[in-house]
Order: C-alpha cells, then sequence, then structure tokens
C-alpha cells in the first residue's frame, strides 16, 4: 500500500512549528559543539558527518561543519589513517564498542596520550549506519603518573644504595664493636677495686646495647634489599621454644619477672618449617614483652589449633603484666623505628624494629601478628602460623 504524505504527516508544519524545530536543531548544535573533549561522528564509508569545537580546533578547521564529508586521510599521515580506519571498521563490523589509552600528537606536534571511546551509530532496525567517537585528553595525566614513576625508582634507588652500604659494612662495623666487648669482659673479671667494677659494667652494658641496635638496623637492611629467604626443615618444637627461654631467663631474672612456657600437649614433637624465623619471632616478642613489664610475669603459649593431612596450625601468644599500649598507638607499633617512649627517655631502651621484624617474619611464614593491650595491665601477642608434620 502506497502511503501519501498527507497520510504520512497528520497535519502541516506551521511557521511557529518551523521555529521550535529549528531553535531545537540550533541549541543541540551548540551543546555538541561546546560538549568537552573530542567528539566527532562518521557514517558506515568513514566518511565525518560532524564533530565539536575541540576536535575542529585540533585538526585546524575554523568551523565543524568544514570536517563534514571529509575522511582521516584529510587531516592524518596515510599509516595513521590506515590504523585508526582498521579500528572504525571492527568497530562498526562488530557492534561492539571499543576503549584504548592511545597515543598520538597535538596540534602543535607535541606528544599527547589520549583515553578514547568508540561506539556504533544503528538506525530503528538496529543496523550499524556509523560510528560515534569521543576522546579525553590524559597528557597531563600521564605526564603526573610518569613523574611519579621516576620519583618511585629514585626513592627505590636510593633505599637500596642504603641497605647495600649498611649490609657491605656488616662485618667492618660488627668486628670493633665485638672486640670491645670481649676486651671489657676480660678487664671486668680482672677488676677488684668496686668503682671501676662498676663503671666498667655499664661500659659493657652500653656496649652490649650498641651491638644489639646494631644487630636489628643490620638485619632490617638486608630485610629491605633482599629479603630473607624460607628455609623449610624438620625441627623439634619443644626443643626451640626452650632454647629462646633460656636465651631470655637471664633478663627476665635480672628484673625479678617470671617467665612462664607452656606448649600444648596434643602438639607433635618434629614439625616442618622455617626454624630459624620463628627463632627470631619468639625472641623478639619475648624480649619486647620483657623489656616493657617491670613486675609480675611474662608467659609463652604454644597451643593447637588444628590440623589436616598435611598441615598443622599453631598458635604462638606471649603474655606480659607490662605497661600496655594505648589505643592510639596501636596501629603504629609494627612499623620501623616506631618507639612508645621518646627517644630522650632512658627507660626504655631500642630503636623500634624489633616487633617490625616479628610481623615481617611471621607474614613469611603464613601468618598475622595480632595484639590486644590495656594499660597498665599488659600485652597480648599472637598469631597462627601453618607448619607441615610428619604422620
Amino acid at each position: 500500500m502506497k502511503i501519501t504524505m498527507s497520510e504520512a504527516v497528520p497535519h502541516v508544519i506551521n511557521n511557529s512549528d518551523t521555529k521550535i524545530l529549528l531553535g531545537r536543531i540550533d541549541e543541540l548544535s551548540t551543546i555538541i559543539a561546546l560538549m568537552p573533549g573530542n567528539v566527532y561522528w562518521k557514517a558506515r564509508n568513514h566518511t565525518y558527518r560532524g564533530c565539536n569545537d575541540n576536535i575542529a580546533k585540533l585538526i585546524n578547521l575554523t568551523d565543524c561543519q568544514q570536517i563534514v564529508g571529509k575522511t582521516l586521510f584529510d587531516f592524518f599521515e596515510p599509516d595513521l589513517a590506515i590504523k585508526i580506519n582498521a579500528i572504525d571498521e571492527q568497530v562498526m563490523i562488530s557492534g561492539m564498542e571499543y576503549a584504548i589509552e592511545e597515543e598520538a600528537v597535538d596540534k602543535e606536534g607535541n606528544k599527547a596520550y589520549y583515553l578514547t571511546r568508540k561506539v556504533p551509530l544503528k538506525n530503528s532496525d538496529g543496523e550499524v549506519i556509523g560510528l560515534l567517537g569521543m576522546s579525553f585528553d590524559i597528557t597531563e595525566r600521564k605526564q603526573q603518573e610518569e613523574l611519579l614513576k621516576i620519583a618511585k625508582e629514585q626513592a627505590e634507588a636510593a633505599s637500596i644504595a642504603k641497605s647495600e652500604f649498611l649490609s657491605n659494612m656488616s662485618h667492618d662495623l660488627r668486628t670493633p664493636f665485638s672486640g670491645l666487648i670481649g676486651l671489657t669482659e676480660q678487664l671486668l673479671l680482672a677488676e677488684e677495686e668496686p668503682l671501676k667494677k662498676e663503671l666498667l659494667g655499664y661500659v659493657l652494658q652500653s656496649g652490649r646495647h650498641l651491638l644489639a641496635l646494631l644487630n636489628q638496623i643490620l638485619e632490617t637492611a638486608a630485610m629491605t634489599e633482599k629479603g630473607v629467604d624460607t628455609k623449610l626443615v624438620t625441627f623439634d618444637l619443644s626443643r626451640l621454644v626452650t632454647s629462646v627461654a633460656e636465651l631470655m631467663s637471664v633478663e627476665s631474672r635480672n628484673k625479678n619477672l617470671e617467665l612462664r612456657v607452656i606448649i600444648d600437649a596434643k602438639l607433635p614433637l618434629l614439625i616442618i618449617g622455617d626454624e630459624v624465623k620463628l627463632h627470631r619471632v619468639l625472641l623478639n616478642l619475648l624480649g619486647n614483652a620483657i623489656k616493657f613489664t617491670q613486675q609480675g610475669h611474662v608467659t609463652l603459649e604454644v597451643d593447637f589449633v588444628r590440623q589436616t593431612k598435611t598441615t598443622l596450625w599453631i598458635k604462638f601468644a606471649v603474655i606480659d603484666t607490662g605497661i600496655g599500649i594505648p589505643k592510639d598507638k596501636l596501629a603504629s607499633i609494627f612499623e620501623r623505628f616506631t618507639r612508645l617512649a621518646p627517644s630522650f627517655s632512658s627507660t626504655y631502651s631500642g630503636i623500634g624494629l624489633g616487633l617490625h621484624i616479628a610481623q615481617s617474619f611471621i607474614q613469611d611464614l603464613g601468618g598475622a601478628l595480632e595484639v590486644t593491650s590495656e594499660v597498665n595491665k599488659g600485652s597480648t601477642f599472637s598469631c597462627v602460623i601453618p607448619f607441615g608434620f610428619n604422620i
């Protein structure tokens, strides 16, 4: 059936309707022209049908209408035009949108970066009749990212250089310290005059303290530089825990603290894991607990948690009756060089590396270090670590 014009259009468009229609078209054209970024659209044969002001300025046109009927070959080198056309063709064939960060050249000839998105244009029947493209200049953002990348690389290089220096100086620093401590011990044994003996004792104590700090710094430097490898061996858990307690027993006796060790009877004698790291973890946690406890006790508990055919989970907890940790400090105590007491206070020694090292090693072992604490009542540091075991 043939449809006449009078049948297709129910009423004649009058001057008022024409003005409204033209006004809307002008309004829409203005909106498109002023849209941010670069906006353009083209027909199925790759000829441009329109663009916004930004595109016109980018390709040195004085008016948006000048782009109509043109192709990429009118504005770009053939190789680039072919490359872009291939992408546009793929969008129109597949009917799928396309998004990419791409490198281009701005109107001054400088390298620029754009975030581009292209979507197919379809008619009322769903047929692809063209393509709509939008791109935003992200050159400044990319430049900032590059500057941040360079700054990060420089900071990492400086950190590695520092760590390598400390690692290379390890022997040179430890040897004279150890010599001074050894000589002081010999002088202390030979000295009989009480005042001199007391002074030598202070020298020996200070020397040992400095050597302990040096060891922590060098160990942290080594961890920063190349990490510490995890070595799995079969070892006696009870013997390891006992040896750690024996190492800390002198310090606890000097402070009149009771040092308790409780090992769950359900745990097997031999387990498989990194003996060295576990030893350092327990040593640091016990040493930290004794340092901040003036009276009462420090307890090391080792408990069975659960097991499968191949894995055994063990909970380690160090409990003290010390000064506790304020709530506002709990979030920062595992950071390197963080101390509860100010650096000028002589009440508590150390430079704030023990907990950082312990946390790092526990993470390497597959666990997580947790802490609960109450000021003037004590703290509990605990972790659950997976181990292998022999059936």
